[in-house]
């Protein structure tokens, strides 16, 4: 794992940063003064926590504060990130071009773009190697069968 990988993949938030930041995101919520700023701070956290949940929680705030302006460089950016996080690899690349198209030479999201076609052509070559397995142990075992036929009606 590269350093880049390892800081978007491994660094997760300290769960009591992601408790703050649902704090002050629950009130302005109750006070009905949320701001994108809170908003976005704990989408951030959501998205760089270890539960799936979590992820998907921030992704969907991220979503929210897509449709509602600001930055959405940085929204759609995090999405991304949140589906590599998720392993959702299909998802996180629609997400990582539309940053790509927005800001071509953004060195972050470049790099982010790379992870995401590395994992997506070694999950490609695992699942080929998966089938390709299965399929010579449907071949080993009709073979077998054939054998054993054979024998039996000799």
């Amino acid at each position: 794992m590269n350093e880049f990988e390892a800081a978007v993949i491994g660094d997760e938030v300290p769960i009591e940063h992601l408790q703050a930041c649902e704090k002050k995101y629950l009130m302005q919520v109750r006070d009905n003064c949320l701001s994108a700023d809170t908003k976005f701070t704990y989408s951030w956290h959501l998205i760089k926590s270890q539960y799936a949940s979590d992820v998907r929680k921030g992704i969907t705030l991220m979503h929210e504060l897509c449709r509602d302006g600001g930055d959405k460089r940085d929204y759609v950016y995090y999405i991304a990130l949140g589906y590599v996080r998720l392993k959702e690899y299909h998802e996180a690349s629609k997400f990582i071009d539309v940053t790509l198209k927005m800001e071509p030479n953004n060195s972050q999201a470049i790099e982010l773009k790379q992870l995401i076609q590395h994992k997506q052509n070694r999950d490609n070559m695992i699942g080929l190697a998966v089938v390709g397995g299965a399929a010579a142990v449907a071949v080993g075992v009709s073979a077998l069968a054939g054998f054993v036929v054979s024998r039996i009606f000799k």
